[in-house]
């Protein structure tokens, strides 16, 4: 009898030998390697500071929140939209210091590994480009880019002012309905998804 392989062997495998990644990952690993050149930054993304890798300690805080705040919606009922609501805020909030320990951890360990450079970015691409805001308004569940088409700050950290939500970095605010400007400095509307409760179960799609 052969050895049994685990689930998704096969295609850690064929993304190891991923060749075509390389070049960008090397300019993304090196790119976080300068950002984190000042020893204090690399000591706080690394855990010297705590005596253990910060990264798979902070998995924990986005994870739980959202399956919490899922739970919340399945079984909790209108009572529980407030508490689900900041669970997701707190989920997104801890989704950013998530992914830079992470890219952080990677790219250290890229340069001697091709199957760590290969599997790392295309698992941190896969995590760390899908963060969503998510808020509730009148009764309707409304999805926006995390990501602010300004400079990048994170909506989730922002506020929600009326019906639409503030970005913590520059002020620029977004109308939740279609991602319309309301005030500046941005040029360009925030890309907008589509929302719905089924099942109690909060799902997000690209507009088709």
């Amino acid at each position: 009898m052969s050895p049994r392989t685990p689930i998704g062997h096969d295609l850690i495998e064929q993304l190891g030998a991923l060749e075509a990644v390389d070049a960008p990952a090397k300019a993304v690993a090196k790119f976080v390697r300068s950002a984190k050149a000042p020893a204090k930054v690399n000591e706080a993304l690394s855990g010297t500071w705590l005596g253990h890798p910060v990264h798979p300690l902070l998995i924990v805080v986005p994870m739980g929140s959202w399956i919490s705040a899922v739970v919340l919606d399945w079984l909790g009922g209108k009572e529980a939209e407030t508490a689900a609501d900041l669970l997701l805020g707190a989920g997104l909030a801890g989704a950013v210091p998530t992914v830079a320990t992470g890219y952080a951890d990677w790219s250290d360990s890229e340069p001697a590994n091709d199957r760590v450079r290969r599997i790392g970015i295309v698992h941190a691409a896969s995590n760390g480009t899908a963060a969503v805001l998510i808020a509730r308004r009148g009764g309707r569940v409304y999805a926006l880019a995390d990501t602010c088409v300004h400079r990048e700050g994170s909506l989730a950290q922002g506020e929600l002012v009326g019906d639409c939500v503030k970005c913590p970095l520059h002020g620029s605010v977004f109308r939740l309905s279609d991602g319309s400007v309301e005030q500046g400095p941005a040029a360009y509307p925030q890309p907008v998804l589509e929302a719905r409760v089924r099942d109690g179960s909060i799902e997000v799609r690209a507009p088709q």
